[in-house]
């Protein structure tokens, strides 16, 4: 009976053992009392155990390790430091993040770091509306730990290679002095310049089917939108008056373009016929509306507006009517982008200080970030399939779609990327 009760002791030993390890570095508080980003951290150690799933990592270890090694961790620090302290402790991931009040609400950013890969597997906010509701808060954050893969000792993980994403992508380049219009395959390679005047040609985007582009230019002194064929020929001019009209995007079935434009002082979103005729305002009101994007169904257009008092993130069907607001804060919020399945919105905000790549559910719920650095990180864009998304950071990058595999594709000078949807 002794041998059989020692034998189930090694064993449970054995499992628990074999469960990925945790680390929770403490929550910064930003705009809030040090103790409740104390208590965060420690309800959401609860909670993750409670999973059983994993193991937590001692604090006091971690504590000893940071001080001895004169870690200074927050949520902007850079993955691969993070790593080390993870490898250094014996953990498995990572959780940094920081609470940030605002009156009475407080929100939780938290971003999971896979020690094994040194990539930021995961970053999530959530908002509660009072103090009482950050332990459910913390229940959802660590139910989303559950569904990482785990890489373990064997280095295998799960994570799709930014490599494997296909296609071509347009971006803009100032590698001339100006901004020109190039396109790219997805893997950064194949970088075809398309435009070449001494003007800047800003905002590329694709047709439905791939086969021409339009653009924002100051080519004739004013900022108007054109089009080109894919491969740079053919442009045409679409619209003529002494305001900006910019930020063109096509609707689904490539008969129209939407854009936006100041010739009513106020920056308004319009629609036209893909050949610049019949041009109709969809907003009219006294704040700026901006960067539109064509839902993939076609009945409605996503944009940010400055009506609030700081932009946000609206929606409007392709007439113009039922305005919907997707994000409530007083943070910005631009470029918003669908998914090419029409279920998710990505967006940039500076909500923790610098622009980073958010995505969120079509109707404004679950929004999770994406990236944490201290650049600015903006105007993203989604692949064909959805599994990858591209964006700006003084170049291109390109990442998985839950902000993984981050890796850079152009030289420093590149924005504004967008992805040809087919392949």
């Amino acid at each position: 009976m002794r041998a059989i009760t020692f034998l189930l002791i090694i064993l449970a030993v054995a499992a628990f053992a074999e469960q990925p390890a945790v680390a929770i570095v403490e929550f910064e508080a930003k705009n809030c009392d040090a103790g409740i980003a104390e208590a965060v951290g420690e309800i959401l150690r609860t909670e993750i155990t409670f999973t059983g799933k994993y193991r937590m990592i001692e604090q006091a270890q971690l504590a000893l390790v940071m001080e001895e090694y004169a870690f200074q961790v927050s949520g902007l620090v850079d993955a691969s430091i993070i790593a080390e302290l993870g490898r250094l402790v014996g953990a498995d991931f990572v959780a940094v993040g920081s609470v940030i009040g605002l009156g009475e609400t407080y929100t939780v950013a938290v971003r999971y770091i896979d020690v094994e890969t040194v990539e930021a597997v995961l970053g999530l906010t959530e908002t509660a509306s009072s103090e009482a509701g950050l332990p459910e808060v913390c229940r959802i954050l660590a139910e989303a730990l559950t569904s990482l893969p785990y890489s373990g000792s064997s280095g295998d993980n799960s994570h799709s290679s930014p490599s494997s994403a296909s296609g071509r992508i347009a971006f803009m380049s100032e590698r001339d002095g100006d901004g020109e219009i190039f396109t790219m395959d997805a893997d950064g390679g194949n970088q075809t310049q398309l435009t070449n005047n001494s003007s800047d040609d800003w905002f590329p985007v694709w047709s439905p089917d791939g086969r021409r582009i339009a653009f924002q230019s100051k080519r004739h002194g004013n900022t108007d939108i054109f089009v080109m064929d894919a491969d740079g020929g053919n442009e045409t001019r679409l619209t003529f008056n002494g305001c900006l009209d910019g930020s063109p995007v096509w609707s689904p079935d490539g008969n129209r373009i939407a854009f936006h434009s100041y010739r009513y002082m106020y920056s308004q979103i319009y629609v036209m016929d893909a050949d610049g005729r019949n041009q109709t305002r969809l907003t009219n009101n006294t704040s700026w509306n901006k960067f539109p994007d064509w839902s993939p169904d076609g009945n409605r257009i996503a944009f940010d507006s400055h009506r609030d008092g700081d932009r946000e993130i609206c929606v409007i069907d392709a007439d113009g009517g039922n305005r919907t607001q997707l994000a409530f804060n007083e943070s910005d919020e631009w470029f918003s982008a669908w998914s090419p399945d029409g279920s998710r919105i990505a967006f940039d905000s500076d909500r923790d200080g610098d622009r980073e790549i958010f995505v969120m559910d079509a109707d404004g719920r679950n929004q999770t970030q994406l990236t944490f650095n201290n650049s600015d990180d903006y105007y993203s864009t989604w692949s064909p399939d959805g599994s990858h998304i591209a964006f700006s950071r003084g170049a291109i990058f390109v990442m998985d779609a839950n902000g993984g595999n981050q890796t850079q594709l152009t030289t420093e000078g590149a924005s504004h990327p967008d992805w040809c949807p087919v392949e």
